[in-house]
């Protein structure tokens, strides 16, 4: 972990959705949105939320590109974004940094009532967790997101979840 990143963590407080603990087309259902405009040189919007594959809460910082993307969304009044969606849509490379980003969407209300219920997700990691109890969570989201990426985007979250689990001989 970087200084800076390390630093933001401690400082910023909260468990942040990271590349390393995000995984791609996971939703965060919005709790509450304010602004840290102390912890770095510049100021970030930070969203109170709820990992939806997990159940458990997180933060997710935000810059302009992202909040621009998910204004387009939700909306450009973050006092209504409370029980709405974000979306992780991909990563960005900061050469610079050495490090990566995640990009975010807003996801509107026509798609929140198509998708399917990223709890499903949850609930078959949780089922997994529970019977295999020496594999963690993040190990769990990595083999998920492995079996999207072998299928290149032929495979829901849902549908790669029940395929771990059944390669793991979870029923």
């Amino acid at each position: 972990m970087s200084g800076l990143v390390k630093r933001y963590i401690e400082e910023g407080g909260g468990n942040f959705a990271t590349v390393k603990n995000t995984t791609m087309d996971a939703t965060v259902t919005i709790k509450a949105v304010s602004l840290d405009d102390e912890t770095f040189d510049k100021s970030y919007i930070i969203v109170d939320g709820i990992y939806d594959p997990s159940g458990e809460d997180c933060k997710v910082r935000l810059g302009i590109q992202n909040l621009e993307r998910i204004a387009e969304a939700l909306g450009d009044d973050e006092a209504t974004w409370p029980g709405k969606k974000l979306v992780c849509i991909g990563t960005q490379k900061y050469p610079g940094l050495g490090t990566a980003g995640l990009l975010w969407g807003g996801v509107k209300a026509a798609q929140r009532e198509a998708a399917p219920s990223a709890d499903v997700v949850g609930n078959i990691v949780n089922k997994i967790l529970a019977a295999k109890p020496d594999m963690t969570r993040n190990a769990v989201l990595k083999l998920i997101e492995g079996e999207k990426a072998k299928a290149a985007g032929l495979l829901t979250g849902e549908a790669a979840a029940y395929l771990v689990a059944s390669n793991l001989g979870v029923r």
